[in-house]
């Protein structure tokens, strides 16, 4: 399925051609989530990924126990807000100074929350704002999101890049004019940007160790590709030392290379459940998988119910991060990644560099957190 027919699509644009018409003016308070899911005929998940591009593009606030309004701020403009446009001519200097900017492939799960909410929290109490803008996992967008926020003079960003082999040239350009950068999540190669990210590949070993304590042997890795992502392959060679260490042999048809997550109506990209379910099928002696991203575990647990296979007691799974959205009481067994400390870190990078400073280190190494959660258990 494409993105231009993804369903969650179809809610945003017809939402935000709404509000950009002034069907919901400033202040209303728009349909809530149940009542979206009625009118499109879409599963929560799919409503509420739409509700957060909206949200990241400022045209609505979500407010706890209250509901989602169109942002107030538009009330005093005599401009429709579908002709408006940023002029960045007229914003004074104090104003630049005090703004950083913030680009992220989107604004869900715990770990990227975590970046944003604590980045916000230090700026904040150093008087200073910040601009985030969201990518969505796409180099074009994330490379037009750069330009906009450069546009609005920030004193310095910080990016986390999208998966791919290659980085956009809006990064590539910044390196090379030296404006006041900071890499998250990822490293650069070739590229010597100062970058925070997770021990990735300790992480990994953790989660391995623990499947292996548990007595797991068959142990299925699956990922989106890995190459081009430091991230990934961080995780899989964390994966493979332990799997070496321990005395097993690594067995390549247990590693699965997905395409990356596509949404569907129910929040599953049906072609990534029909070939995991293939895949399970045709090697059913796998009694856990190690799956790279918390969606690739969320596929996976899907398919398990689909297939009658009880979690944990047929399959393990265990993952990197998991989401705000889950109930307390209900986890997956997971690898947290420390957000608070990844954004305090990229931040005193991005003041040194702002301030002429030495910094005492530009590449930063942030431990990970084992979570025990509801979806492992010892191998049959």
């Amino acid at each position: 399925m494409s993105k231009k027919t993804l369903l969650y699509d179809a809610v945003y644009n017809t939402i935000k051609h709404e509000i950009l018409t002034g069907r919901y003016q400033p202040g209303d308070l728009i349909p809530s989530e149940h009542e979206l899911m009625e009118r499109f005929g879409v599963s929560r998940v799919t409503t509420n990924r739409a509700l957060r591009m909206l949200a990241a593009e400022d045209l609505i606030v979500r407010k706890i126990g209250a509901g989602t309004f169109v942002q107030s701020k538009f009330e005093n403009s005599d401009v429709p807000m579908a002709k408006t446009n940023v002029d960045t001519d007229h914003l004074s200097t104090q104003a630049s100074t005090k703004l950083i900017g913030f680009v992220i492939p989107q604004l869900w799960g715990d770990y990227a929350l975590s970046l944003v909410m604590n980045t916000e929290r230090v700026l904040q109490q150093k008087g200073m704002t910040l601009a985030v803008s969201c990518s969505y996992g796409q180099q074009r967008l994330e490379q037009e999101r750069i330009e906009q926020l450069l546009q609005l003079n920030v004193k310095g960003l910080i990016v986390f890049p999208t998966d791919g082999d290659y980085y956009n040239d809006a990064i590539l350009r910044l390196y090379i004019e030296r404006l006041p950068m900071v890499v998250v999540d990822k490293r650069m190669p070739g590229v010597p940007l100062p970058h925070v990210m997770s021990d990735n590949i300790k992480g990994a070993k953790d989660l391995t160790n623990y499947l292996l304590e548990l007595g797991h042997e068959q142990i299925s890795f699956m990922t989106i590709p890995v190459e081009g992502t430091s991230t990934l392959f961080d995780r899989y060679k964390g994966f493979t030392e332990a799997i070496n260490e321990s005395g097993l042999q690594l067995n390549p048809d247990y590693y699965v290379d997905l395409l990356d997550y596509q949404e569907s109506g129910e929040g599953y990209d049906e072609k990534q459940l029909s070939f995991i379910e293939e895949f399970l099928r045709a090697h059913s002696q796998i009694t856990a998988v190690f799956a790279t991203r918390y969606e690739i575990a969320e596929h996976v647990y899907k398919v398990a119910e689909n297939m009658g296979l009880r979690v944990p007691e047929d399959l393990t799974i265990v993952c990197f991060d998991g989401a705000s959205s889950m109930p307390m009481h209900w986890q997956f067994t997971r690898v947290v990644q420390d957000g608070k400390a990844v954004a305090t870190e990229a931040l005193r990078i991005l003041f040194d560099i702002i301030d002429g400073k030495e910094s005492s280190a530009d590449n930063v190494t942030i431990p990970t957190k084992f979570c025990m959660g509801h979806t492992s258990g010892p191998r049959k």
